[in-house]
């Protein structure tokens, strides 16, 4: 029989030439706004996985007596990391398939280092999962990630494999007790194939970037005349206004001719206007520690600071406001396909 051969990949997480993705604006009176984002650095972002990123038509189901649920595992040894000593893995990557409750683990030879319960996730896609502290790779170690599926919709597979070649006992394991582990290949049903489950890794000794400047963007117009040096703007919309605006910064690099387009952030002007847009009613259970928004077809919530930051959200009608300190926030929902906005306080 064919004999194949497999074994980690270690790729660019992305181009190195990064775009601006975390402007912050604050506000600079009522009508003016100053925006800043951090330069860009080069943090060496590799993406750890055994898998390729292409999910197979292959469905892995558990039992019905395990709610359909299973946890998958992959193993990093400390071969696979020696080149990566210091690095720090700052998330977790899976592609789930179905709904499910789904939490990540990362182990440090067998001690539990970070468990994060995952609380959005888009179904047939790579979705990032951040842990919680920074973990430093000790390339002497062993280290398991693990995702964890949990009251999984009844006869469907919540987690996708490929059809590459797989190192068993590394990339394909499986438990219902997170005790007692085998592997796809060595089950009943003789799985091949890999979790398309993956860890990110960066180097924590950030290099910037040759930025030769950046054009700024308010409400999808280029606003700088000359290219912008700083990573400062300021901008005056000249009256107050109940408008939802847009920034993003498009970052121009000594190397390359064309800009590297930035990711867009929202944010309010003054406090005009906010209060007309009405939700059919939201209520805020301190006890529960979350905000609802109750009317007709609510499908998403997001919570923005008043600098335009999304610090909370949900694809259904309640959002967490687990880490979320007091003050005036602003509730954008979409309802009935509408995006409709309220400024609320919230106490804790």
């Amino acid at each position: 029989s064919e004999v194949k051969t497999a074994s980690i990949v270690v790729n660019p997480n992305e181009e190195m030439l990064k775009a601006v993705d975390d402007v912050a604006v604050s506000a600079n009176g009522n009508t003016a706004v100053r925006a800043t984002w951090s330069v860009p650095v080069d943090k060496d972002a590799q993406k750890l996985q055994y898998s390729s990123d292409v999910a197979s038509s292959t469905a892995v189901k558990g039992s019905a007596a395990h709610n359909y649920g299973f946890m998958a595992g992959a193993l990093y040894s400390s071969d696979a990391l020696k080149k990566h000593d210091g690095y720090v893995i700052s998330s977790a990557r899976f592609y789930p398939l179905s709904d499910a409750v789904f939490t990540v683990y990362l182990y440090k030879d067998d001690n539990l280092v970070d468990q994060v319960d995952v609380e959005n996730y888009t179904k047939n896609v790579w979705n990032t999962v951040k842990f919680n502290k920074q973990i430093t790779v000790d390339s002497k170690s062993t280290y398991k990630l693990v995702v964890d599926c949990y009251d999984v919709t009844p006869e469907t597979a919540p987690l996708a494999v490929d059809n590459a070649p797989f190192i068993d006992g590394y990339s394909n394991l499986y438990s219902y007790d997170n005790e007692s582990w085998g592997t796809l290949y060595t089950s009943e049903s003789s799985i091949s194939g890999n979790w398309l489950i993956g860890l990110n890794i960066e180097n924590p000794n950030a290099m910037e970037l040759p930025v030769a400047g950046y054009d700024v963007n308010i409400d999808g117009e280029k606003k700088n005349s000359d290219m912008v040096k700083e990573n400062s703007y300021d901008y005056d919309f000249g009256a107050e206004d109940s408008k939802e605006h847009q920034i993003s910064v498009d970052v121009y690099y000594t190397v390359k001719a064309e800009s590297v387009k930035g990711g867009v952030t929202r944010f309010y002007i003054g406090s005009a206007g906010i209060g007309e847009n009405t939700i059919e009613r939201i209520e805020v259970r301190q006890g529960d520690n979350e905000l609802t928004v109750t009317g007709n077809n609510v499908s998403s919530v997001e919570l923005v600071s008043a600098s335009g930051a999304v610090v909370a959200s949900s694809r259904s009608n309640t959002v967490s406001l687990n880490g979320i300190t007091s003050g005036v926030y602003v509730v954008r929902t979409v309802v009935g396909g509408n995006v409709v906005t309220k400024k609320i306080q919230i106490a804790k």
